[in-house]
């Protein structure tokens, strides 16, 4: 079965605090989030199936930066089926990327 992951950001007072992971495991068993006093999730956030080219998951939501011959950065989002910016790119190899950041840990990207 294929493992199907979230991860929702965990804020208190407005500011970021770590990531909560969630899903639906491998061994067919959900694991959801748990907040704590004060504690307020942001928005779920899918794991890609897609990995960099250090093994980092790649996350809805990452920064990514383009590297060989693919240049620049951009965000991973969801739109019209598939994983943007991957489905234009054809044979994919997570050797192309590197996760610099994500929108909540990193806005200035």
């Amino acid at each position: 079965m294929i493992e199907i992951k979230f991860r929702q950001g965990i804020f208190l007072d407005g500011k970021f605090l770590s990531w909560h992971y969630w899903g639906i495991g491998a061994d067919d068993t959900f694991k959801g989030p748990v907040r704590t006093s004060g504690e307020k999730f942001g928005d779920s956030f899918q794991y890609t199936g897609l990995k960099d080219k250090s093994g980092k998951e790649i996350w809805e939501g990452d920064i990514i930066k383009g590297i060989h011959q693919h240049k620049g950065q951009s965000e991973v989002f969801y739109e019209y089926g598939q994983w943007q910016p991957f489905s234009y790119l054809g044979d994919y190899t997570g050797n192309d990327f590197e996760v610099i950041g994500n929108i909540y840990q990193n806005p200035e990207l």
